[in-house]
């Protein structure tokens, strides 16, 4: 390369460099402004006067505005967030045991070990059941209950 390409190169570097830097400034201007815009005062009161722009009031109306015995109020924004918590759905009461119902029954029950009464020595008869327990039990692609009855005295 000659030293024409190198001094050409050079400035059209220079011209990239500059608009960059233009750039990063006018992005920089907007951050400020939406910050100030976020976290600045937030009050009635405006401070900026853009210039050429005419007051709406007198003179003498602005000095007895300014009075130290008038007070200035301060408006603040507040946000109500509300939050809402998700509850999961509680199941119906019954849906257990309406399963249990509609599967095929079947009882199995344990014989007692001693079938004479302890008192008289006379021979247990039976009187009723009452279920112990329930099961579901799953053979190879079929479904059933099992209902364990234990035998009243």
């Amino acid at each position: 390369m000659d030293s024409k390409e190198l001094e050409k190169e050079n400035q059209r570097l220079k011209a990239q460099l500059a608009s960059a830097n233009q750039q990063i400034d006018y992005l920089r201007q907007i951050i400020a402004g939406q910050k100030e815009q976020l976290f600045g005062k937030k009050t009635e009161v405006i401070e900026k006067v853009v210039s050429g722009q005419e007051s709406l009031f007198s003179d003498e109306q602005l000095t007895s505005l300014q009075s130290p015995d008038l007070s200035v109020t301060e408006v603040t924004e507040t946000k109500v967030i509300k939050a809402v918590r998700h509850h999961s759905k509680r199941k119906k009461s019954g849906q257990r045991t309406a399963f249990f119902d509609s599967l095929p029954q079947v009882n199995e029950s344990e014989p007692l070990s001693d079938q004479t009464c302890p008192n008289c020595h006379h021979e247990l008869k039976k009187v009723g059941t009452k279920l112990v327990r329930r099961e579901v039990c799953v053979k190879p692609a079929e479904l059933y209950c099992k209902n364990y009855p234990k035998f009243q005295e």
